[in-house]
C-alpha cells in the first residue's frame, strides 16, 4: 500500500510540473494574440479612416462657398511650398488639411488610448480604451488622434503634393500610432519607439506636440504604426 501511494504521489507531481512547463507558453501565446486582434482591429478602422478622408477630400478641395473659412483661399490646396514631406509642416489650423484630417481622426476615437488604460497593467483595464459615451473619455482619445494621426498625399511616383488637381491620380496615406497595452503579449508583439519605422513617424510627427511627443517617446511604452491609403474619387472641378 505504501508503494502505491508512492507512486500516485509520483505521477501527481509529474503532472504538476508538466502543467507549469506547458502553461507558461500557453499564456504568453494568448497574451500575443489578444495584443494582435486588438491592433489588427485598429487597422481596420485605419483604412476606415483613409477612406473617410478621401471622400471628404473630393468635397473640402473644391470648396469655394462664400461661407467657407479656410484659411488658404486657393481651391485644390494641401501643403505649402513644393512638394515633399515639409509641405504639411506648420499649416493653420483652419486650413483644408485640417479639415480633411478631422475627418480621418473621427474613425480612430475608439481605438485611442484613455488615462486608465495606458496606466493598467491588466488585460481588462486595457481593453478599457472605448470612451465614446464618457465626456473626459471622449476628449482624451481626441486627443491622442491629434498628436498620432499622420496625413499625407501622394501621387502616382510615391511622391507627398501640395496641391491636387481633379483628375489627378492621387492617394490618402493615413498613418496612426497605436499604443499597446496587453501586459506580455505587447513586448512580443510591438516595438519600442526607437524602433517605430523612420518613414511613419516622419509623417506623424510634423504636428504634433514636440513635448506630448517626447514624453510619450521616453514613457517605455509599445506601440504599431498603422498606415492606410485610399485613391481621391475624381471630382469635376
Amino acid at each position: 500500500m505504501w508503494c502505491v501511494m508512492g507512486g500516485n504521489q509520483s505521477i501527481r507531481g509529474v503532472v504538476y510540473v508538466e502543467f507549469l512547463i506547458v502553461i507558461i507558453p500557453l499564456l504568453i501565446l494568448m497574451f500575443s494574440l489578444v495584443q494582435m486582434s486588438l491592433f489588427l482591429s485598429a487597422g481596420i478602422l485605419t483604412q476606415l479612416a483613409a477612406n473617410k478622408a478621401a471622400r471628404s477630400a473630393m468635397v473640402i478641395l473644391s470648396d469655394d462657398h462664400p461661407d467657407a473659412t479656410y484659411d488658404e483661399k486657393a481651391l485644390n490646396q494641401v501643403g505649402t511650398g513644393a512638394n515633399g514631406i515639409e509641405a504639411y509642416r506648420n499649416i493653420p489650423k483652419k486650413s483644408r488639411y485640417h479639415a480633411i484630417r478631422l475627418a480621418a481622426r473621427a474613425p480612430l476615437i475608439p481605438v485611442s488610448p484613455t488615462l486608465e488604460s495606458a496606466t493598467s497593467e491588466s488585460i481588462e483595464g486595457a481593453l478599457r480604451n472605448v470612451g465614446i459615451f464618457e465626456t473626459g473619455a471622449d476628449l482624451a482619445n481626441m486627443g491622442w488622434t491629434w498628436f498620432f494621426t499622420g496625413l499625407g498625399f501622394v501621387n502616382g511616383k510615391d511622391e507627398y503634393v501640395a496641391t491636387i488637381n481633379p483628375g489627378d491620380d492621387v492617394r490618402v496615406q493615413v498613418v496612426f500610432l497605436y499604443p499597446c497595452f496587453i501586459p506580455i503579449g505587447r513586448s512580443l508583439t510591438c516595438h519600442s519607439w526607437g524602433d517605430l519605422p523612420k518613414e511613419d513617424m516622419d509623417l506623424i510627427k510634423l504636428y504634433g506636440n514636440q513635448t506630448a511627443i517626447a514624453i510619450f517617446g521616453m514613457a517605455g511604452l509599445r506601440y504599431v504604426t498603422l498606415r492606410a491609403e485610399a485613391p481621391i474619387p475624381r471630382w469635376d472641378r
